[in-house]
């Protein structure tokens, strides 16, 4: 990967984080387990859909967590991806 790949990725990374709260409890036996949820900027649901902001999914890292938040907002609100690609290209870093 070139340095430019990997600055344009680190800028659509650093966009889709506006969309994304990453969050943390420590548990009962001392483990921090991570959660994700959208973020207020993520918008309403599309075509009315009816959808929880937070997911239950737990993580054991801050890192798992923010990967797999990507992974499905790429997969599930393509048009945030979008935004954070045209951001990226136009030399923007947008943070919440």
């Amino acid at each position: 990967m070139d340095t430019v790949e990997k600055l344009t990725r680190g800028l659509v990374e650093d966009h889709l984080m506006s969309y994304i709260e990453i969050k943390s409890e420590v548990q009962g036996d001392g483990v921090t387990r991570w959660a994700w949820c959208l973020s207020a900027l993520a918008g309403e649901p599309p075509n009315g859909e009816i959808e929880k902001r937070e997911f239950s999914f737990e993580f054991k890292s801050h890192d798992a967590a923010r990967n797999f938040a990507f992974g499905w907002v790429r997969r599930n609100r393509p048009m945030l991806e979008r935004a954070a690609v045209l951001e990226a290209r136009s030399g923007i870093r947008y943070r919440a």
